[in-house]
């Protein structure tokens, strides 16, 4: 009998694939919901920080409008 270095390779079960397949697309999803509220709030912030300025900017313009 000769040994051989090579490992047999099994082949996974349909159930198996199945659940993986399962799995792959929870964590699919999940970056996207992650993706999607990161995004949103990315943009509520430059939202803010527009109407931030621009409300400063016609406290000024109003400032000078009375000088």
């Amino acid at each position: 009998m000769t040994e051989s270095n090579e490992e047999t390779i099994k082949e996974p079960s349909s159930n198996q694939l199945a659940l993986e397949r399962t799995i792959l697309a929870h964590e699919r999803t999940l970056m996207g919901w992650v993706r999607t509220s990161t995004s949103l709030i990315t943009f509520g912030f430059t939202l803010y920080k527009f109407f931030s300025w621009n409300w400063r900017l016609n406290l000024h313009v109003i400032h000078l409008m009375m000088s």
